[in-house]
């Protein structure tokens, strides 16, 4: 499998008032959630030349790469 850049938006959820809910929403039909992602408050996104991959840089100095295809996380880094 390989990214097109047609997949459409990622869209970073942060916590709701109330809920620990964070989570990654990956482009895909139908809209799928990918958890775990850490402190999304002020996250910044960049995605691969590909448009593969997604990099989500959080408020808590992680690191993410998020597979988009796959729709789930591959690495973590603090």
């Amino acid at each position: 499998m390989r990214g097109t850049g047609d997949l459409g938006p990622v869209i970073i959820e942060s916590a709701e008032a109330g809920t620990s809910r964070r989570s990654i929403a990956a482009p895909r039909q139908p809209m799928v959630r990918v958890g775990g992602p850490g402190d999304l408050s002020h996250a910044s996104v960049v995605c691969s030349r590909d448009a593969r991959y997604a990099f989500v840089f959080g408020r808590d100095g992680g690191l993410t790469k998020v597979d988009l295809l796959e729709a789930r996380i591959v690495k973590r880094d603090m």
